[in-house]
Parts: C-alpha cells; sequence; structure tokens
C-alpha cells in the first residue's frame, strides 16, 4: 500500500500532472444558481480585481499612464467608495512554484515582456 500523500490535491490532479480545463465552460453550471438582483444591497466592503478594472475602462482621451490613472482609473475607483466604507483593490501575484505558475507554463506561448512604467510613457494603441 503506498501511503505517500499525493503532489497535487486530487481535485486539480490528473494522474501525475495537473488537471488544465476552460473556465468558461463553468458558465452555463453557474447561470442555473443565478438569479439577477435588481437593487444593490447594503454593502461594507467591495473588493475589485486590478487587471480586470484596468480591462474594463478605456483610456478615452488620456495619452500617457499618469493621464490615465488621473482621468480614467482613480475616479471610477473613487466612485466605487460612494457604495462602501472599504475597498480592497487586489493584484496578481505570481508565486514561481505555485499550480498556478506550473498552468500557466503548460499553455504559454511567445514571448512575455514586464512594462514597467515612469507614469509619462504613451498608453499603446488597442
Amino acid at each position: 500500500m503506498n501511503s505517500s500523500k499525493p503532489s497535487l490535491p486530487p481535485a486539480l490532479s490528473d494522474g501525475d500532472g495537473i488537471r488544465l480545463g476552460v473556465k468558461s465552460d463553468l458558465l452555463a453550471w453557474l447561470e442555473d444558481f443565478s438569479q439577477p438582483k435588481p437593487e444593490v444591497p447594503p454593502t461594507s466592503c467591495i473588493v475589485l480585481d486590478g487587471a480586470v478594472v484596468i480591462q474594463l475602462l478605456k483610456p478615452a482621451t488620456a495619452k500617457s499612464f499618469n493621464r490615465y490613472a488621473q482621468q480614467v482609473f482613480v475616479p471610477h475607483i473613487l466612485s466605487k467608495l460612494q457604495l462602501a466604507t472599504l475597498l480592497d483593490l487586489v493584484w496578481d501575484c505570481y508565486i514561481t512554484d505555485s499550480l498556478t505558475s506550473t498552468a500557466r507554463a503548460k499553455r504559454e506561448k511567445g514571448v512575455r515582456r514586464r512594462v514597467v512604467s515612469s507614469g509619462t510613457e504613451q498608453l499603446p494603441q488597442s
């Protein structure tokens, strides 16, 4: 009898490796359990995914990162504080030896770039 602990939790493992999947496959299943709410209930805390907020908001007339922050990003975040007393803005943190890192390495193709901004660079056109 093998009493060693598996390297991956059973829900994530596929034999000896990590199980890969598509998150969008869960949408049809989740839609059966969700009902739209006509009004927002009282909220004391809001948690926002920073990367999603960046993708959601369009740069409008902002031409630099500083202008984007001043004209678009910060006003959006401040508007959310009208609905709650606490707001947490969360950003991804990629840990080298994590399950997420392993899955990302298996599906990645192409070159990854790290962009560091002083705030005055032009926004990319996309």
